[in-house]
């Protein structure tokens, strides 16, 4: 930060080539580590949240036992399938591994 500011960046591009570079590993994680309970987990709500709340996998867990609908259900759970691992390919595109094993 001090070498930008020194080489005359304004504070907004230190920012985009400084500081979220550096910390866009852990942006990512702790996004996942956020991301996949929310669409995954059906039981955790119900007991901490109550009924008045539901998330992705409580909504697909009531088409497949209270609704009875398999096909939909299945459904819901491949676009939720999708949905994260399009994410999750664009995680590894905007990290680069590389720089984190070394």
């Amino acid at each position: 930060m001090e070498a930008a500011f020194d080489l005359g960046a304004d504070p907004l591009r230190r920012f985009w080539r400084v500081v979220l570079p550096l910390s866009l590993p852990g942006v990512a994680a702790s996004f996942f580590m956020v991301f996949i309970p929310t669409v995954g987990e059906y039981v955790t709500p119900l007991l901490v949240g109550g009924s008045r709340g539901s998330l992705y996998g409580n909504i697909i867990q009531d088409f497949f036992t209270k609704a009875a609908n398999w096909p939909f259900g299945s459904a819901l759970a491949m676009i939720m399938l999708a949905t994260t691992l399009a994410l999750v390919a664009v995680a590894v595109r905007l990290v680069d591994l590389r720089r984190l094993v070394e």
